[in-house]
């Protein structure tokens, strides 16, 4: 938002009740992302861990997951595109 958008009564200068609105908007904000970045990073050590227990699954019963062949690549498949692009997107957020 704007700070035209924070001036409530059209006076062309920010008020004390006004300049509260806007740091409350902000603060909010700040707290939505940091949320978001802690669930993305939550959600990218769950897939990793998820990968490990199938891999320790397939070697310990290979002839148990032999049907659940092209599942499992797929799985991994996605998997690593979902931690890929985790890791993809923190990079290019952290050159601006």
């Amino acid at each position: 938002m704007t700070k035209e958008s924070y001036d409530l009564n059209n006076n062309g200068k920010i008020d004390p009740d006004e300049r509260e609105l806007m740091l409350e908007f902000k603060r909010r904000e700040l707290e939505d992302q940091d949320s978001k970045r802690d669930n993305q990073l939550r959600m990218t050590w769950v897939v990793l861990l998820i990968m490990c227990i199938t891999t320790v699954a397939v070697i310990v019963q290979p002839e148990r997951m032999a049907s659940a062949d092209a599942v499992l690549m797929m799985m991994y498949g996605s998997l690593s595109a979902v931690v890929g692009a985790f890791f993809g997107f923190n990079a290019l957020g952290g050159k601006k």
